[in-house]
């Protein structure tokens, strides 16, 4: 899988991303809370490619982030998918974000 997406194991997951992933995908599965974890693989969770597609729109209006396809489909933990959505986040953030300002020729 390309790194474009899923960052390396260094990538830092804020406690409230990580909550809200796994929220959202015991929601998404009507599974309990308690039985998903980040370290929890989609095949421990029975997460199959149909339920997949599900999780991926979840997640992407939970965060307001578009998931690409291509990069969906070799996520298999939640690990992954937290990592994955925390880099979307942070890149949508990071082109909201003002340039600084100019400034202008001549001008001291």
């Amino acid at each position: 899988m390309g790194d474009d997406l899923v960052p390396g194991d260094s990538a830092e997951l804020s406690e409230d991303l990580q909550a809200r992933v796994i929220r959202v995908i015991a929601k998404t599965q009507r599974i309990p809370l308690e039985t998903v974890t980040i370290d929890s693989t989609f095949e421990e969770l029975k997460i199959d490619s149909l339920d997949g597609i599900n999780l991926i729109f979840a997640l992407e209006s939970e965060f307001n982030v578009d998931i690409p396809d291509e990069e969906a489909r070799e996520i298999k933990s939640v690990r992954q998918m937290a990592q994955g959505v925390a880099l979307l986040v942070a890149q949508k953030a990071a082109q909201k974000a003002p340039a600084a300002p100019v400034p202008e020729e001549g001008v001291a």
